[in-house]
């Protein structure tokens, strides 16, 4: 019955020691039953600061994380028969909903926080049904683990401790006089979609991604606007549009820094992301490019037609011309595009994985 296990005998000694009442005389009397039962629960039943409270709630998580709702439900049955406070397991259920599931399912951790609601107010035994609701729900949903993406936003912080912030996204009700904070700011509202293109990372991190969208579940009905906005910021910033690079305009006149006809000109050009875009879409939809289509583009220039064309079926082969200096725009490919390298006419496969 022990499988070999002294401490596991042991271990059931002291439990039918501590669960048996003594009899008239003081006595503890472990009767063969009650030596039974001690062994049938002592593989269940653990101290909360040991290895094996650790060890089964792990199980459970990686249970989890691996979308099996069998093996979600037996470890946590294991827990909750062994008298584990249900409140530590809402608890780490949270927090899974917002590390491994995500925005793939940005449902879950509301259906986690109504099952956590639900159990403080039913208690148990029944509370044991919303237990059950929120682990099925978590095994069961799409995963995803782009959170993380605030980690590595982190670990840039910590290494860029000095960025300041851009001209344009600074606080226009003080010093928007003398140090032109604020201006040149587009308010997205007022273009189409509610987007336009524009600088809001520092200049030393321009470029920088963060977050990766998934590809399952919400995140993948998103995925593609992201990165074609991201590819629409890279052109206009590379195109030098208004929005990007703003400086601070060192003047202490107390003047406007720039008159209502330069005004004029900024709001013309400031649509460079979004025009760039619709042309994009345009020649895209007017080439009526097949799977077997070969796509040379003669002057890569910001790379927005290249992006394109690398994210069209796995047969198409894209080549592109650019100057060395503008090779980085090709970063959206996904490893097929070929780049010829001006003034060397090297080619050079592109190596960076699609955004």
């Amino acid at each position: 019955m022990a499988n070999g296990d002294a401490r596991g005998v042991l271990n059931a000694l002291e439990l039918a020691v501590e669960t048996t009442q003594p009899d008239e005389d003081g006595v503890v009397r472990i009767t063969l039953a009650v030596a039974e039962e001690s062994i049938q629960r002592r593989a269940v039943l653990y101290d909360k600061e040991g290895d094996v409270h650790y060890d089964t709630i792990s199980a459970f998580i990686k249970s989890l994380r691996g979308s099996d709702p069998d093996a979600a439900m037996y470890w946590m049955a294991r827990m909750v028969y062994a008298g584990e406070d249900p409140r530590f397991i809402f608890r780490r259920m949270i927090v899974f909903a917002g590390e491994d599931v995500g925005l793939a399912d940005p449902n879950a951790i509301r259906v986690v926080m109504a099952c956590a609601q639900a159990y403080d107010y039913v208690g148990l035994p029944e509370g044991r049904f919303h237990l059950a609701e929120a682990a099925l729900y978590l095994a069961t949903a799409p995963k995803s683990n782009s959170a993380f993406a605030f980690f590595d936003a982190l670990g840039a912080v910590e290494k860029e401790r000095e960025a300041d912030v851009p001209s344009h996204l600074r606080d226009a009700n003080r010093d928007a006089e003398g140090f032109g904070h604020g201006e040149g700011y587009l308010y997205p509202h007022a273009y189409r979609d509610h987007w336009v293109a524009q600088q809001y990372l520092p200049d030393a991190l321009q470029g920088r991604v963060f977050y990766q969208p998934g590809e399952i579940g919400y995140e993948q009905a998103i995925r593609s606007e992201v990165g074609r906005r991201r590819e629409a910021q890279l052109a206009a910033m590379l195109e030098g549009a208004e929005g990007f690079g703003a400086s601070e305009v060192l003047t202490f006149t107390g003047g406007k820094a720039a008159n209502e006809r330069d005004r004029w000109l900024a709001r013309a050009v400031s649509g460079a992301g979004e025009r760039l875009g619709e042309l994009r879409d345009r020649v895209v939809d007017a080439a009526r490019l097949q799977r077997h289509s070969l796509v040379l583009d003669l002057n890569a220039g910001s790379g927005l037609l290249t992006w394109e064309a690398g994210c069209l079926p796995s047969s198409a082969q894209p080549f592109c011309r650019a100057h060395w200096p503008t090779f980085a725009s090709c970063w959206g490919c996904a490893g097929r595009t070929i780049c010829v390298s001006m003034p060397s006419s090297a080619a050079t496969r592109c190596s960076r994985q699609r955004a």
